[in-house]
Protein backbone atom coordinates (compact mmCIF):
# COMPACT_ATOMS: atom_id res chain seq x y z
CA UNK A 1 0.00 0.00 0.00
CA UNK A 2 1.13 3.72 -1.08
CA UNK A 3 1.72 4.99 2.66
CA UNK A 4 1.19 8.76 0.94
CA UNK A 5 -2.30 8.17 -0.47
CA UNK A 6 -3.01 5.85 2.61
CA UNK A 7 -1.97 9.00 4.58
CA UNK A 8 -4.40 10.98 2.28
CA UNK A 9 -7.34 7.99 2.45
CA UNK A 10 -7.09 8.97 6.39
CA UNK A 11 -7.44 12.88 6.31
CA UNK A 12 -10.42 12.57 3.63
CA UNK A 13 -12.15 10.00 5.19
CA UNK A 14 -11.56 10.91 8.69
CA UNK A 15 -10.04 7.58 9.52
CA UNK A 16 -8.95 7.09 12.77
CA UNK A 17 -4.91 5.99 12.30
CA UNK A 18 -4.48 5.03 15.59
CA UNK A 19 -6.90 1.93 14.95
CA UNK A 20 -5.64 -1.59 13.82
CA UNK A 21 -5.29 -2.53 10.73
CA UNK A 22 -8.78 -4.54 11.32
CA UNK A 23 -10.32 -1.73 12.15
CA UNK A 24 -9.23 0.60 9.77
CA UNK A 25 -9.86 -2.01 6.70
CA UNK A 26 -13.27 -2.77 8.37
CA UNK A 27 -13.93 1.35 7.73
CA UNK A 28 -12.22 1.42 4.27
CA UNK A 29 -14.23 -1.53 3.10
CA UNK A 30 -17.25 0.22 4.15
CA UNK A 31 -15.87 2.99 2.31
CA UNK A 32 -14.94 0.89 -0.95
CA UNK A 33 -18.31 -0.78 -0.97
CA UNK A 34 -19.96 2.53 -0.92
CA UNK A 35 -18.36 4.08 -3.38
CA UNK A 36 -18.70 0.54 -5.98
CA UNK A 37 -22.51 0.57 -5.07
CA UNK A 38 -22.72 3.74 -6.20
CA UNK A 39 -21.11 3.40 -9.47
CA UNK A 40 -22.52 0.28 -10.30
CA UNK A 41 -26.24 1.46 -9.26
CA UNK A 42 -27.38 0.43 -13.14
CA UNK A 43 -26.39 -3.02 -13.07
CA UNK A 44 -29.13 -5.82 -12.83
CA UNK A 45 -28.95 -7.72 -9.17
CA UNK A 46 -26.96 -10.65 -10.12
CA UNK A 47 -23.60 -8.37 -10.89
CA UNK A 48 -23.81 -6.21 -7.67
CA UNK A 49 -20.81 -6.19 -5.46
CA UNK A 50 -21.95 -6.66 -1.72
CA UNK A 51 -18.52 -7.45 -0.02
CA UNK A 52 -14.92 -6.53 -0.53
CA UNK A 53 -11.71 -7.19 0.37
CA UNK A 54 -8.99 -4.62 1.40
CA UNK A 55 -5.44 -6.81 0.65
CA UNK A 56 -2.42 -4.49 2.16
CA UNK A 57 0.23 -6.77 -0.10
CA UNK A 58 0.50 -5.57 -3.76
CA UNK A 59 0.13 -8.94 -5.74
CA UNK A 60 3.71 -9.08 -7.67
CA UNK A 61 5.92 -11.63 -9.60
CA UNK A 62 7.90 -11.26 -6.75
CA UNK A 63 5.49 -12.84 -3.81
CA UNK A 64 4.08 -15.09 -6.41
CA UNK A 65 1.15 -14.30 -6.69
CA UNK A 66 1.33 -13.08 -11.03
CA UNK A 67 3.38 -14.41 -13.49
CA UNK A 68 6.51 -12.91 -15.63
CA UNK A 69 3.68 -11.53 -18.26
CA UNK A 70 1.41 -10.15 -14.54
CA UNK A 71 -1.04 -13.05 -15.33
CA UNK A 72 -2.96 -13.50 -12.25
CA UNK A 73 -2.00 -16.95 -10.48
CA UNK A 74 -5.76 -17.88 -9.33
CA UNK A 75 -4.62 -21.05 -7.17
CA UNK A 76 -2.08 -19.23 -5.48
CA UNK A 77 -4.27 -16.18 -4.49
CA UNK A 78 -7.52 -18.12 -3.27
CA UNK A 79 -4.89 -20.13 -1.59
CA UNK A 80 -3.19 -17.34 0.11
CA UNK A 81 -6.47 -14.78 0.78
CA UNK A 82 -8.26 -18.06 1.67
CA UNK A 83 -9.92 -16.70 4.94
CA UNK A 84 -10.92 -13.54 3.39
CA UNK A 85 -12.31 -15.47 0.22
CA UNK A 86 -14.62 -17.28 2.59
CA UNK A 87 -15.47 -14.56 4.09
CA UNK A 88 -16.52 -13.00 1.15
CA UNK A 89 -18.63 -15.90 0.47
CA UNK A 90 -19.50 -16.41 3.79
CA UNK A 91 -23.68 -17.19 4.02
CA UNK A 92 -23.68 -18.04 0.10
Amino acid sequence: MNPVRWQNAVTQYGLDAGLNDEQNNQQVEEILLDKITHQTSEFPGYAKIRRVAVIQEPWSIGNGLLTPTLKLKRAKVLEKYKVEVDRLYAGH
